[in-house]
């Protein structure tokens, strides 16, 4: 489901959407995941959006893939077809999901069990917190970082050991300057990793 709003507030479910979000179900409809955020910029409009009617499945790595397009048009304000000064594409992405499948779904003779979940923080793109969830399957020692593109620590969330279940953290960027940031869970030798957006 794609929604959004109107520059001007009204909302328009069909056509205009700022964010592009998705979710998973692993039996056929019944139960869904959380939704998470996967494209889009709030000062863009990206209209008609698509995914593969198939998720990719990787049984080397063991990972779950979605390939997705948009429209994205540069100018809100402006109806597609653009005209020339105001040029609208299509923009491919895939997004790995790997950690948003539901515990439970199998592949073949594989079923995805005893799995450590890290979420897509909401909201994002932020300002200036956000918050993260994830999920450990069993009590472990637990880490949760946040790093700069450069590949430099600049907070630590979590650092102990943490009872099975679902967490949630909340992270503050009012010091950090607005771009691209990377949190990353570790567990049990388990590494999970997303990004996250600060816009300021």
């Amino acid at each position: 489901l794609v929604s959004g709003t109107f520059p001007d507030g009204t909302e328009d479910p069909a056509t205009y959407a700022t964010d592009i979000w998705c979710a998973v179900s692993g039996d056929y409809g019944q139960t869904w995941s959380e939704s998470f955020y996967i494209d889009g910029l709030p000062s863009k409009c990206e209209r008609s959006p698509s995914i593969a009617k198939d998720i990719e499945y990787d049984s080397g790595s063991g990972t779950y893939t979605i390939h997705y397009v948009y429209m994205y048009d540069p100018d809100p304000n402006q109806d597609l077809p653009n005209p020339p000064e105001y040029p609208a594409r299509w923009v491919y992405g895939n997004y790995d999901i790997t950690s948003m499948i539901p515990v439970g779904i199998s592949h073949g003779d594989e079923n995805i069990v005893d799995r450590y979940q890290l979420a897509q923080n909401y909201p994002n793109p932020f300002n200036p917190s956000t918050n993260i969830k994830f999920e450990l399957k069993k009590t472990a020692t637990v880490t949760l970082e946040v790093f700069n593109t450069l590949g430099q620590k600049v907070s630590t969330l979590v650092n102990g050991k943490l009872a099975a279940g679902p967490h949630e953290v909340a992270f503050n960027g009012k010091d950090l300057a607005s771009g691209l940031y990377l949190y990353r869970l570790t567990a049990d030798n388990v590494t999970l990793t997303k990004k996250m957006m600060l816009m300021k």
